[in-house]
Formats: structure tokens, C-alpha cells, sequence
């Protein structure tokens, strides 16, 4: 692991202060231990800095990188109970989303805690929305402009909002994580089914506007 200092950036129509960075790999539970609390980049952030070849000129050395987004999801057709269980991870469902089927819970960092309790790591957070439409299978798809998550609309590789999604087949909690390379090597690649104890990269910023 190397701390790799700040910069600023400008990420869309947001100034985003990176105000650190850690190439060479961490767990999940310690990257959230090094952000002290400020925000781990977004999906949505990552996003971006991907499509950006000025920005990755200077950021390529933190991908794969965990994002703080947080999703949760059941096995296709598997309606939502009260709980999602799966990674190590146990996050709560809210009453209204009860009995969803082919969604996904999302939330972003620092809008939930980590806690570690005896049938594994909880996530709370009264913050958490709902995707509906999620994919059911791996593939290409067009994804919510706000938050950059697949929402189940099919599209090809040729299409430039696309993104390739990797999904588990069954349910998974944890967080999405981005890379450089997809079918096309254009950082195109959103992953949700990796253990919390892979190793990748980390950054948060200072602040969102």
C-alpha cells in the first residue's frame, strides 16, 4: 500500500478535492479505515475519471479501486425480505422496498457504517434507495445517469454509455468496484461480486458541490 498524496480535480460539473490516494491494494474494511470518515469516491466519480484521459493521466495508479457505493441484491426472482445477507454482510431493508424483486439497495459513502457483529460485518443506513430493473445476468447495459448503476437496459459494447456489468448469481452485499479494462479496454467494467478481502486500490475527496 502507498499513500500517494492529494490533488484536485474536476470531475463532471463538480470540483471534487482528491485529497488521498492508496495504489497497491487494501481490503475493504481498511480503506474505509484510511478515508477517516471523508467520503470514498462514488460509482459515479470513478466513472468519470475512467472517460477522462486527463484525470486518469494522473489517478491511473489506484485502479481496480474500491468505490463507496454499496449495493445489495438477491438471486434473480428472489423477492426482498427483511435482510440481505451474503459476503460477510448483513444490510437491513427498508419496509417500502419489502417484496421488490430484480432491484438492487444502493448507498453511498459516508451514508452508511460498517459494524463488525458475530454474523458478520452490518451495514446500516437510513439513506438507502432502490434500482429498479437491475440486471439479472452479466452483460452490457445502459445505466442511471445520476448514479452510474446498470439498471437492466440492454445495449452493446458499441454503445458509449454502456458499461459491462459483473454480477453474482446469487445475492451479494458489498461494495462496486471499477477497473481499467472491460471487453473493450475502455474502463467500462463495473464489478459487484468481490470479497471484501480482495485488494484494490482507494481515494476520497474532500468535498461534493
Amino acid at each position: 500500500m502507498v499513500a500517494m498524496g492529494e490533488r484536485e480535480a474536476r470531475i463532471g460539473k463538480a470540483r471534487v478535492s482528491i485529497v488521498r490516494e492508496w495504489g497497491g491494494g487494501v481490503p475493504f474494511a481498511q480503506a474505509l479505515r484510511l478515508v477517516e470518515g471523508r467520503p470514498m469516491i462514488s460509482n459515479k466519480e470513478a466513472d468519470l475519471i475512467l472517460q477522462d484521459p486527463g484525470l486518469m493521466a494522473g489517478l491511473i495508479a489506484i485502479f481496480p479501486v474500491w468505490t463507496g457505493t454499496v449495493v445489495a441484491y438477491n438471486a434473480p426472482g428472489k423477492r426482498l425480505g427483511s435482510t440481505i445477507a451474503a459476503n460477510g454482510l448483513v444490510i437491513d431493508v427498508p419496509a417500502r422496498y419489502r417484496n421488490a424483486v430484480d432491484c438492487a439497495l444502493f448507498v453511498n459513502h459516508p451514508n452508511f457504517t460498517l459494524t463488525l457483529q458475530r454474523r458478520g460485518y452490518l451495514i446500516a443506513s437510513n439513506l438507502a434507495d432502490l434500482v429498479a430493473g437491475f440486471p439479472s445476468a452479466d452483460g452490457w447495459f445502459r445505466t442511471d445517469s445520476v448514479t452510474g448503476i446498470p439498471n437492466g437496459e440492454n445495449a452493446t459494447g458499441s454503445d458509449s454509455k454502456a458499461r459491462y456489468f459483473f454480477r453474482s448469481n446469487g445475492s451479494y452485499v458489498g461494495p462496486l468496484v471499477r477497473n481499467l479494462v472491460d471487453a473493450n479496454d475502455s474502463g467500462r467494467l463495473i464489478t459487484a461480486n468481490y470479497g471484501l478481502d480482495c485488494l484494490f486500490g482507494v481515494a476520497c475527496v474532500a468535498r461534493r458541490r
